[in-house]
């Protein structure tokens, strides 16, 4: 039986350019893939994580276009459909920043499982947003100062 590495799928996308990948020979550094993703013995897992473990519904999320936060965003909204995530997205205006975020899920077929939300609405952000509990603070000249004062509320903080 013959395993395929998820990144070949991507880096192949024809099946004659998967042929031609799964033909090649694997280097030494591609065999230690697997024994590298083993814990040493010293490591101890520690006690596993819920969202649902923290106290406040607010979460500041940086790297939510990624494929980490493409996942998480949804976890946490299944988890808890009251939950504001703030998501730090590179993007020219809060608009922008949705698009990104929708780009990213739709690419993992994530946006759909939200029927009854808008896919994008550029006539009102907030009314996109509101039903995904993403909120993107406004961009001013005080931006560091509300920052700082959504951090004194977040719960949890996740970077991916």
């Amino acid at each position: 039986m013959t395993y395929i590495q998820q990144r070949l799928l991507y880096e192949h996308p024809t099946v004659c350019k998967l042929c031609n990948a799964l033909e090649h020979e694997p280097t030494e550094s591609e065999n230690n893939f697997i024994s590298d993703a083993v814990l040493a013995a010293d490591i101890k897992p520690g006690h596993p994580f819920s969202v649902r473990s923290f106290q406040q519904n607010k979460v500041l999320l940086t790297g939510a276009t990624g494929f980490l936060g493409a996942y998480l965003v949804r976890e946490l909204i299944q988890t808890n459909p009251h939950i504001q995530i703030y998501c730090l997205v590179r993007a020219r205006d809060e608009r922008h920043a949705l698009k990104r975020i929708q780009v990213s899920m739709d690419k993992y077929q994530l946006w759909e499982l939200y029927e009854n939300m808008p896919k994008y609405d550029s006539s009102n952000t907030q009314n996109a947003l509101g039903p995904l509990g993403i909120h993107f603070p406004e961009i001013n000249t005080s931006l560091m100062k509300r920052y700082f004062n959504y951090m004194k509320n977040v719960g949890y903080l996740e970077k991916c």
